[in-house]
């Protein structure tokens, strides 16, 4: 059951990541920003302290994932193995717990704000 939550979890990571970056390059995201009177204050460089924690817990992740997915085979049991992969997921749950808490900053103080802002078009 664990190895096919995580499968799941794993593919909907790389399908929103994919999906969100394409957003970010078609649609940018510094026009919504800038006319935020947060944008000129600490939620700026903790957008890189964000990207930080993301980039390294998708990397974690998956390192943990394709490493358990070698180690314990088709049918996960115990092994040598199994105490370095609980140190690796409790890392990697530390650190999407960075990744959620850092972004919860920007969404509560930036964007929240920055789009209540921008007029709808055809209103």
């Amino acid at each position: 059951m664990h190895k096919k939550v995580q499968l799941a979890l794993v593919i909907v990571l790389l399908v929103m990541a994919l999906l969100f970056e394409i957003d970010m390059r078609l649609n940018g995201w510094r026009q919504f920003a800038q006319s935020s009177p947060y944008y000129h204050t600490w939620l700026y460089p903790m957008l890189y302290i964000h990207l930080v924690c993301a980039v390294t817990t998708t990397a974690l992740w998956l390192y943990t994932f394709i490493a358990a997915l070698r180690r314990f085979g088709g049918s996960p049991q115990p092994n040598d193995y199994s105490p370095q992969h609980k140190h690796l997921a409790r890392i990697a749950a530390a650190d999407m717990v960075c990744t959620a808490v850092t972004r919860l900053d920007v969404l509560l103080h930036g964007v929240c704000r920055v789009r209540r802002s921008i007029p709808a078009k055809g209103l």
